[in-house]
């Protein structure tokens, strides 16, 4: 993906951090590494929340092949986030981790946003692109509104 890296901090002493990078026009991309605590993945969840806001983004590809975690409330508390991120309509998320794929599987059949997790970069970019575009053609090609901004009918 295009754009500059934006460190996010480190959250923990394990060198745990995360990092939101693209553009306008591309997936908001967001990489958290290291060894995730309860401590550290609340404040992961704040700053990423704040610039996926702030990117004004569709779509999100989510890179935690180097995440480290060994509690399953983690994980859950993970995909709730993914979740609960307002305008992101459709999230790539890479990992090996097999529970955690299953728990993707599961949440995206009950969720109304396209959820997929890829074993490979490649692949998870490629889908993240496809679906931000098709996002971005949805909302640019709406009709007007027979409405003003106050919901007065429009008059001709």
């Amino acid at each position: 993906m295009s754009g500059e890296r934006k460190k996010l901090g480190a959250y923990a002493p394990s060198g745990t951090y995360a990092a939101v990078s693209g553009n306008a026009v591309e997936p908001v991309e967001i990489s958290l590494t290291g060894v995730l605590t309860q401590a550290s993945l609340q404040g992961a969840i704040q700053r990423i929340d704040e610039a996926v806001s702030a990117s004004g983004r569709r779509a999100a590809l989510f890179d935690c092949a180097e995440v480290m975690t060994h509690d399953g409330l983690i994980r859950e508390r993970l995909l709730s986030w993914i979740l609960s991120a307002s305008q992101v309509t459709c999230v790539a998320i890479i990992t090996s981790n097999p529970l955690l794929r299953v728990m993707i599987g599961s949440v995206a059949l009950a969720s109304n946003r396209e959820l997929r997790a890829f074993d490979t970069r490649a692949n998870a970019i490629e889908w993240a692109r496809v679906r931000h575009h098709q996002a971005l053609q949805r909302t640019s090609s709406r009709p007007p509104s027979r409405y003003s901004y106050r919901g007065n009918p429009k008059t001709e």
